[in-house]
């Protein structure tokens, strides 16, 4: 049990140095200093996603890690997660969250980064050339504890 903390807690500070290195940053959030609990509202995640979609496809770094927090529930039905994004002062801001697992996280990214008519999950076949086509993003790294995403260029 240690090691899988241990674990999460290194790749949480690889992603903080990742994020101070590459300057992908989202504007600082609104949120109470001390909340312990992370939750935001509709429309604070539209614009922190859009601002971290815009920042990842405008700057000169092609790459961004996105830690996925997850919450444990009594509810054997609900399976609350969040996607965080490093901002400029270092703390994180939720660009997603969904209580149908990661997916569902990926499904409100995506609709909050520009709305679409098909939206294809993750498992699905033929979901990297659908993020590739419509977002020019790929995710080249996933572990269920980080998602690091990439930005295409063009034909490669």
């Amino acid at each position: 049990m240690e090691d899988l903390k241990n674990s999460k807690l290194r790749y949480i500070k690889d992603f903080f140095a990742y994020a101070e290195e590459s300057f992908i940053y989202v504007k600082p959030s609104t949120r109470k200093k001390g909340s312990k609990n992370m939750r935001v509202n509709a429309k604070e995640r539209k614009t922190n996603a859009r601002q971290w979609y815009s920042l990842l496809t405008s700057s000169y770094n092609n790459k961004s890690a996105v830690i996925v927090k997850r919450y444990k529930s009594k509810n054997p039905n609900i399976f609350r997660v969040q996607l965080l994004a490093c901002n400029t002062l270092g703390t994180p801001v939720v660009i997603a969250e969904s209580v149908n697992g990661i997916w569902g996280c990926l499904y409100e990214l995506f609709q909050n980064i520009e709305k679409s008519d098909i939206v294809k999950i993750y498992h699905e076949n033929g979901f990297e050339d659908w993020l590739c086509e419509n977002y020019r993003l790929c995710i080249s790294y996933n572990d269920g504890a980080v998602l690091m995403f990439e930005r295409k260029f063009g034909e490669e």
